[in-house]
């Protein structure tokens, strides 16, 4: 998922934040099935939680951090860019999984075709 390494950097996503792996495993999980997207808590941020021995609170709270740090460095008008979309303020950690899924899901489709 080389793409969505350069997906993540291009929205000023730093990899030095613990929050980058766990958003970037989230969204690997949600790829795998996306029924996962319904049920955020159990079906992505226990399993990510359990993974890197950590609270599912500390999941989701690592990724708004990066999530805020990179906002402020212009991230918000990159994901703007990307997604084509404004937004007035950070989409919370489920719409970023959202988000990156369906860009990860349309380069593959790209490629494909």
């Amino acid at each position: 998922m080389k793409e969505l390494d350069q997906l993540m950097r291009n929205v000023h996503f730093s990899k030095r934040y613990q929050g980058y792996r766990y958003l970037r495993r989230c969204i690997m999980l949600a790829a795998e099935d996306e029924e996962r997207l319904t049920m955020l808590v159990k079906g992505i941020y226990w399993q990510v939680a359990e993974e890197y021995h950590q609270p599912p609170c500390v999941v989701e709270r690592n990724i708004r951090t990066m999530r805020d740090r990179a906002w402020a460095k212009g991230g918000k008008e990159a994901l703007e860019q990307l997604t084509g979309m404004s937004y007035p303020w950070p989409p919370s950690v489920g719409e970023l999984i959202e988000i990156f899924l369906e860009q990860v899901k349309d380069d593959e489709s790209d490629k494909s075709k």
